[in-house]
């Protein structure tokens, strides 16, 4: 999420890369369809998961105009897309909304991404961060549950090394802080929060560790393996990204969907879920599974008890149908199927 203007979890299982969807190993690879290279995926977090699914999806802004279709960057692959809602001028220090979130986060919705918002920081100190956090939030609420990833605070410095976050010379305690303060006014709303930085931010002008620790992060490191030692959920790996329905590029990202969380009482997870096939062959139109949701011999209601989505239905190989808990409902739960060539 580079600024233009004003701008693993990696598990220890020997399983196989898939197509578009693929588990993360000890070291695993995988292939984006939105460029060329080859990606790899190293683990460093332990044993705290044993497998992780590696979700393709892109973050947009105003830059992309507001001539994106949707359905169509759905089917070219696309699982979740992050949309700019609003930023603070790096030199005056104003907030400003992006011109086209509105458009975006309605028409992703309706292509059936699953979506998550995030506002370009320029807080010098926890006041500011908390009215970002705010005006975040006042501006998404009306959604609701229809926004399922984090709001996210996007912290990095102005163009050129330039700009207020630049002059505030904030030392890392600090600057740290402010994140802090921006998550946890977010938490209190009712979302997950996340901190977006690059590398060298997260390495020198923040704590990581103790962000990663106690939020989600999403990693910025335009490499194809990222040596970052502390943990992420979401890595933006390119920003040239060629994807269908988009003119020029835009940015890419990984997001690491853990798989192996010891499920709460209340968890989607424990329900049974019934797909009415397992089992498509490929062809142009995406693979969209009815599903049953079931606890004992209660027949959960989509929309009340859970939010639909489907993940990796647009090619061949593994798709996965991925229910959020709402209501009394919490977590997620992954089912997969199969699309044959």
């Amino acid at each position: 999420m580079k600024n233009r203007s004003i701008k693993l979890y990696v598990l220890l299982s020997l399983l196989f890369v898939l197509s578009t969807t693929s588990f993360v190993s000890a070291s695993s690879i995988s292939t984006p369809k939105f460029n060329t290279s080859t990606y790899t995926h190293t683990s460093i977090f332990g044993n705290n998961y044993a497998s992780a699914i590696i979700v393709d999806g892109i973050d947009v802004s105003q830059w992309q105009k507001s001539n994106i279709d949707w359905a169509l960057v759905k089917r070219s692959g696309v699982d979740f897309a992050i949309i700019r809602v609003g930023g603070r001028f790096t030199s005056s220090g104003k907030i400003y909304y992006d011109d086209y979130y509105k458009t975006n986060i309605k028409n992703a919705l309706a292509a059936g991404l699953q979506v998550g918002v995030y506002f370009y920081s320029q807080a010098i100190n926890t006041i500011e961060a908390k009215a970002e956090a705010k005006y975040l939030y006042n501006h998404i609420k009306a959604y609701g549950n229809a926004i399922t990833l984090p709001l996210v605070m996007d912290y990095e410095y102005g163009p050129k090394h330039a700009g207020r976050l630049v002059n505030a010379k904030l030392e890392k305690e600090k600057a740290t802080k402010i994140c802090t303060a921006f998550c946890d006014k977010i938490k209190s709303f009712g979302y997950t929060p996340m901190v977006y930085a690059n590398y060298t931010f997260l390495t020198n002008s923040i704590n990581g560790l103790e962000l990663g620790n106690n939020y989600k992060v999403w990693l910025a490191h335009y490499a194809t393996s990222s040596s970052y030692p502390y943990k992420y959920d979401f890595w933006q790996y390119g920003s040239n990204g060629t994807i269908q329905g988009i003119s020029g590029s835009v940015d890419c990202n990984f997001w690491y969907l853990n798989t192996t969380l010891i499920p709460a009482a209340t968890s989607i997870d424990n329900c049974t879920v019934t797909l009415s096939s397992t089992s498509y062959t490929y062809t142009s139109y995406l693979k969209k599974p009815s599903v049953i949701v079931k606890t004992g011999d209660n027949i959960l209601n989509e929309g009340t008890d859970y939010k639909l989505f489907y993940v990796a239905n647009a090619n061949a190989g593994t798709g996965q149908v991925m229910i959020y808990g709402m209501g009394k409902y919490t977590g997620y739960k992954l089912t997969p199927f199969n699309i044959k060539t």
